[in-house]
């Protein structure tokens, strides 16, 4: 168990006696606001290694997600994955970040038109070639 240490909330930025390394004091603890927390702290050791400015606070980021109902801001469907910078170049800053969910993410890194291009090319093979390719054809006429 560690020593208690003097530490500063990061939501109400009371000062509490802190066991853990989680900047939040007792009546601000969630585990939602743990897991949102970790996130962040995830998102700055990148932003870091990439010599990023890094400004964004759990307060703006909790506002954030907040602000899409814990939705990913690109299809507003599915609940959210990550904290995605927009500009990867304009580092973790709270005008430059918004929740996403992993289907989204991946789009997005891959493109929509990739995506559709792989669907039009599914849709232009031979369909018996590749419904049958690896059956017998014995399996096929049973």
């Amino acid at each position: 168990m560690t020593t208690p240490h003097t530490a500063i909330c990061a939501l109400c930025w009371s000062t509490f006696q802190a066991h853990t390394s989680y900047g939040l004091c007792p009546d601000c603890w969630s585990r939602d606001r743990l897991r949102e927390f970790d996130r962040l702290e995830s998102a700055k050791v990148k932003a870091e290694r990439h010599n990023l400015p890094i400004t964004l606070t759990l307060r703006e980021w909790l506002a954030t997600t907040s602000d899409f109902e814990g939705k990913c801001a690109y299809c507003q469907e599915i609940p959210y994955s990550f904290l995605e910078m927009v500009n990867p170049d304009a580092g973790l800053t709270w005008d430059n970040v918004v929740p996403v969910c992993r289907a989204c993410s991946i789009h997005k890194a891959c493109s929509f038109e990739t995506a559709q291009n792989r669907v039009q090319a599914y849709l232009r093979r031979p369909i018996v070639d590749s419904l049958f390719a690896e059956c017998s054809s014995e399996e096929v006429t049973t």
